[in-house]
């Protein structure tokens, strides 16, 4: 008997802490609660030898039974919900401690006294699961005859709706961080759709004049040949700079929208420099109008990384932004991409490197926070780089950031590679 022990009291002996043990390993390998609630009343049933144990949770003024334990009995099926201050278990939760019933075969706070006379049921000890702050339930163990419950036994209960409130209160913990991860992610896509609504404002602007180009040279050959008097050879000519126009408007429309619409991440294995090329013409005009100069150097051809094409495309048009934001008075992209390797493993890896006034030492860490932004109010939300991140990361990439002094800004992307694959 230890120290603190009351007079009298008996400890649990070798079997009973092996026992209390696996329970207690069990309960940790499992975040199902009806799971644990299930081997609690199996173990209090076995361990106290008892032919019925049942497990009540609290739910506002009512306690609901969530899992019962009926040794050469069966099971009691009337009464699965009490109010709190009813019958034997609602008042242990009342009272918020044990409750000992000799004979509740007799006893007026048995609310089924049938059924236990039935099965020779006598004696019942019902034991509150105390939580951190409140009563989270009841342990109802009930025994055959009258039974004078040891020492030893009820503080065997007690472990038991200790071990209860334990997983009770774990399993509602790990709910609520299931139902907060769930809205955060809610709420970072709706970031990721405003952040996108406000990107495919700019570049409508920059497509229209885009389309006009080619429109313009259509409508020059359409008028040519509705004239009439070109030689056959001519009017072919002609035939073939508007189709050729005609594919340029249709290609530069489909990146558009592409881009712009709405779906559930989608990956499949794809050609990383493709979504380089893919999404250039979307920014082209603004650049020129810009004086910004931009520079290929793909070198990643043959290489295929497991994405989603439209959620990438959002990653390269966003930084295509931030260049251009970066060079106001114009400059130079150098757009990179190569073989490389990450933490020992291969990867496609892309730099996007701008002639800009670079990134302050100072704040280079905080880029990628949300709400952080170095441009005015009327240019930035503080969101671009920080959704741009995300979507990298949900590819198990990773985006960095460099910037050496008096050497512009340049952005790393890394993607792994899809094992055995390459692009045709």
């Amino acid at each position: 008997m230890s120290q603190g022990d009351p007079p009298g009291f008996d400890a649990p002996d070798l079997r009973h802490f092996a026992s209390l043990i696996n329970l207690f390993h069990g309960l940790l390998s499992t975040l199902d609660l009806d799971e644990a609630l299930s081997r609690i009343a199996r173990s209090a049933a076995e361990l106290l030898e008892l032919p019925y144990v049942a497990l009540w949770l609290r739910e506002g003024e009512f306690l609901e039974m969530r899992a019962e334990s009926s040794r050469w009995i069966e099971a009691q099926n009337q009464i699965r919900r009490l109010r709190v201050g009813e019958g034997v278990g609602g008042r242990a939760a009342e009272a918020r401690e044990p409750l000992y019933i000799e004979d509740i075969r007799s006893d007026p706070r048995w609310v089924n006294a049938a059924w236990a006379r039935q099965h020779n049921l006598g004696s019942c000890l019902s034991v509150p699961l105390m939580g951190r702050k409140d009563v989270v339930g009841v342990l109802s163990c009930v025994s055959r005859g009258v039974r004078h419950f040891s020492r030893q036994e009820t503080y065997l209960a007690t472990t038991f709706a200790n071990s209860a409130a334990f997983a009770v209160e774990n399993a509602r913990a790990f709910a609520d961080l299931e139902r907060s991860y769930a809205e955060l992610k809610e709420r970072q896509q709706m970031l990721v759709r405003a952040e996108k609504l406000t990107t495919l404002g700019t570049l409508a602007s920059g497509l229209a004049h885009e389309i006009l180009n080619p429109a313009n040279i259509i409508g020059l050959h359409g008028q040519r040949l509705q004239m009439g008097g070109s030689s056959e050879a001519e009017a072919a000519q002609s035939a073939e700079v508007i189709l050729r126009n005609v594919k340029r408007i249709d290609d530069i429309c489909q990146t558009f929208r592409q881009y712009s619409r709405e779906e559930k991440l989608k990956a499949a294995p794809l050609d990383p420099d493709s979504l380089i090329t893919d999404t250039l013409p979307l920014v082209q005009h603004e650049y020129r109008t810009a004086g910004i100069e931009i520079a290929l150097d793909l070198g990643g051809g043959g290489l295929r990384v497991m994405g989603d094409r439209s959620s990438l495309q959002q990653v390269f048009v966003n930084l295509y932004t931030n260049a251009r934001d970066a060079m106001s008075s114009g400059g130079r992209l150098r757009i990179s991409t190569q073989a490389a390797e990450t933490a020992g493993q291969p990867c496609w890896e892309a730099r996007l490197q701008d002639t800009g006034p670079g990134i302050p030492p100072g704040i280079i860490g905080r880029i990628f926070d949300p709400f952080f932004t170095t441009k005015p109010q009327e240019k930035g939300t503080g969101l671009g780089l920080f959704i741009t991140h995300g979507i990298v990361a949900q590819h198990g990439g990773a985006l960095l950031a460099e910037s050496p002094p008096g050497q512009g800004a340049t952005f790393i992307i890394q993607l792994p590679l899809v094992k055995g694959a390459a692009a045709p």
